[in-house]
């Protein structure tokens, strides 16, 4: 028999809850303007874009363990639909 794959409801908050917090934080103002980057909420506590090379630097960083993040994400969905035992129900007896 086919194995059924995990329930869809809970993927719409994912994918909206962001976006609204990110337009409400934003004013209402359109999220690719000139001025703003998108995830730009202007909080920088550690001063970690103090200098554009820094700044650079660490967005590259952190577009690497997204992506990385990502693949791992889509490998643990990929192991509950072929086992059927859920993402942290693999392998237990």
């Amino acid at each position: 028999a086919p194995l059924e794959p995990p329930p869809t409801d809970p993927l719409w908050q994912f994918v909206f809850a962001p976006g609204l917090v990110e337009f409400i934080t934003s004013g209402g103002k359109p999220l690719l303007s000139d001025d703003r980057a998108p995830g730009d909420f202007g909080f920088d506590p550690l001063a970690f874009s103090a200098s554009e090379e820094k700044l650079k630097l660490y967005q590259m960083k952190e577009l690497k363990h997204c992506r990385l993040a990502m693949i791992a994400i889509a490998g643990m969905y990929a192991q509950s639909v072929e086992t059927g035992a859920g993402v942290f129900g693999a392998g237990t007896a």
